[in-house]
């Protein structure tokens, strides 16, 4: 460089001359400095005034007092920090270290300045001696502001930084226009794992559908550092020799967690084996693991659905189920199935009852049972079809739902049963089971208007609930006999039979009638019978007099109140103590039509 003096007073000319020798020694510095850092580079293709070391990723074990080490180094002979040397030469109080200008990022947030020393005049080290376990991205800047006074970065000035560096572009790094952020550019940046050596894998299952195919899964544990597990098997041999190492037919194993076989798998799923040995290799840049699992293979098969049920044949307390099972009829070490069912009468909530049934003939006690069952019976069974006659059913005439689930007899828990296979069947039909209820004095008259010799009596019934009727065209049956003074028995039935009550007309009024009721259906008549005796009016009470009724301010509380009829001799002094409440809900159309109820 040349003097221009005609530019230039004597003060100047003596700074310039000072000044030409202070970058005068200072080239040949970097030039020394230069040769030494001429290989930094953070990457291929990246244009970046400088590198870290080590470069790329770095892992380190979590807690194994194993110090985060990422030292920066910077290139000066590098275009970009040309400016920088040249602004520190011509004003003598900034600093020259442009290490000193370094700064270090973890993510978008600056480390601080305890963790950062200088190395020399183109280096600073970041050094954290028990980094917290995670994956960061660790960014080393190089402040270009002529003060070296850096504001720190906004979240997106640092990520257009650090993107800058991914895209390993010159214009994108270096070009000062396509900076984001004025006050620094980034030199370079390593992905930092802090993680565990391999851990071991947890909730590991299979599961054999219907025993033809196998499926194993687990939890991989969270670890910052990339680990992959590989599934591993041997079966047992014939004598207990141990067969070859087998590993998972697919890398489903490294991608999903899981591993699965079947009869056209690579390595094929085999059924005849009642244990796999079961070995999960975990691997990493810190280490491997090793997990070793005996997994009981039979105690572990969730059967398809029992299929094709149909009724071979039904009493009125009995129903008897024949159904296949396909695949798992060839199964010989034991199944167990659950027979549920339900009439049409439950109650909600429905309560199904449950039969417990084998196919080897011997009770089991299964532990971890938690399902309600009876004691294990056995079922009958050849090479297509098994059955099962569920006796003891309460209600004839009735609909009965079944569901039949199936498990293996060595399986604990109630997960392992097989969706239930249903079917709706019918109890024959029979007599009914009672006749309807009576009680004395539920009966009333009305003597004739035109003849006071005779009456209307009408008996009244509770109804039986419909589970008791036990079969089609049911009906109620009301009579009474005469027998004559030549000892002829004639029977009269009712002139009008409704659901709860029975109308006799032109009765005597002087002679007492027993009436009898029974209940009828197709199949036949009721065994037993229900009786009300009429007697005649002259020895029949007098109806209670001043009958009242209070409500309450509850719904459905009621106070009835009455008195005895004081006209009325009685035989007994404490006849009039007694007396039967009838009460029913009133049918608007017919005041007669309603069912009894009596307390």
């Amino acid at each position: 460089m040349v003097p221009r003096q005609n530019k230039i007073g004597s003060s100047e000319n003596k700074l310039f001359t000072l000044g030409q020798k202070w970058i005068d020694g200072l080239l040949i510095i970097l030039i020394l400095v230069g040769f030494s850092n001429s290989s930094i580079t953070c990457g291929p293709g990246i244009y970046s005034p400088g590198g870290t070391t080590p470069s790329g990723e770095i892992f380190i074990e979590y807690n194994s007092g194993t110090p985060l080490e990422i030292s920066c180094v910077l290139n000066p002979n590098h275009e970009l920090l040309q400016k920088v040397l040249r602004d520190n030469a011509v004003d003598e109080n900034k600093s020259t270290l442009l290490s000193q200008r370094i700064r270090f990022y973890k993510n978008v947030e600056r480390v601080p300045k305890q963790y950062v020393s200088i190395i020399n005049s183109t280096a600073a080290q970041l050094r954290v001696p028990n980094p917290p376990a995670g994956s960061d991205v660790y960014t080393c800047i190089i402040c270009l502001d002529k003060n070296n006074h850096c504001n720190e970065l906004s979240k997106s000035s640092g990520t257009s930084i650090i993107n800058a560096l991914k895209n390993s572009n010159r214009n994108a790094v270096g070009s000062h226009s396509s900076r984001t952020h004025d006050d620094g550019i980034g030199v370079c940046l390593n992905n930092v794992f802090v993680g565990y050596k391999p851990l071991k894998i947890t909730n590991f299952s299979c599961i054999s559908n219907n025993w033809e195919s196998l499926m194993c899964n687990w939890t991989k544990p969270e670890n910052p550092i990339k680990t992959t597990y590989k599934l591993y098997f041997r079966l047992r041999g014939r004598g207990g020799s141990s067969r070859s190492i087998t590993n998972c037919p697919t890398d489903s194993d490294v991608r999903k967690n899981s591993c699965y076989w079947d009869l056209s798998t690579t390595q094929l799923y085999r059924q005849s084996q009642e244990y796999y040995y079961f070995m999960i290799i975990g691997e990493n840049v810190l280490g491997n693991s090793s997990t070793s699992i005996r997994f009981h293979h039979y105690a572990n098969i969730i059967p398809t659905k029992p299929t094709k049920i149909t009724v071979a044949d039904e009493t009125k307390s009995s129903i008897k189920l024949v159904w296949s099972l396909g695949t798992m009829s060839f199964y010989s070490y034991g199944l167990i199935f659950k027979i549920q069912y339900k009439s049409q009468w439950e109650a909600k909530p429905v309560h199904w009852n449950s039969i417990s049934v084998s196919d080897t003939c011997k009770s089991q006690s299964t532990p971890g049972q938690t399902t309600s069952v009876q004691d294990m019976k056995c079922l009958d069974h050849d090479a297509d079809n098994y059955s099962f006659d569920v006796t003891g059913l309460e209600y004839p005439f009735t609909r009965y739902d079944f569901c039949i689930s199936v498990r293996t007899a060595l399986a604990v828990g109630d997960d392992k049963w097989s969706s239930p296979g249903c079917i709706t069947a019918y109890t024959k039909p029979t007599i009914p089971k009672r006749p309807p209820r009576t009680d004395i004095g539920s009966f009333e008259y009305f003597t004739s208007l035109s003849d006071n010799s005779k009456r209307d009596i009408v008996i009244y019934w509770q109804t039986i609930d419909d589970k008791e009727k036990c079969g089609e065209s049911f009906e109620y049956i009301a009579y009474y006999i005469h027998t004559t003074e030549d000892k002829e028995v004639t029977t009269y039935h009712s002139d009008e039979t409704e659901k709860n009550y029975a109308k006799f007309n032109s009765l005597s009024t002087s002679i007492g009638y027993e009436f009898i009721v029974i209940s009828y259906n197709k199949e036949g008549y009721s065994i037993e019978c229900s009786r009300v005796y009429v007697p005649s009016v002259s020895d029949t009470l007098n109806k209670p007099v001043s009958f009242k009724k209070n409500v309450f301010d509850k719904q459905g509380i009621f106070e009835l109140s009455w008195k005895g009829a004081d006209s009325q001799e009685l035989s007994t002094a404490d006849q009039r103590d007694f007396y039967t409440l009838f009460w029913c809900e009133k049918d608007l159309i017919n005041p007669r039509q309603c069912n009894c109820h009596f307390v």
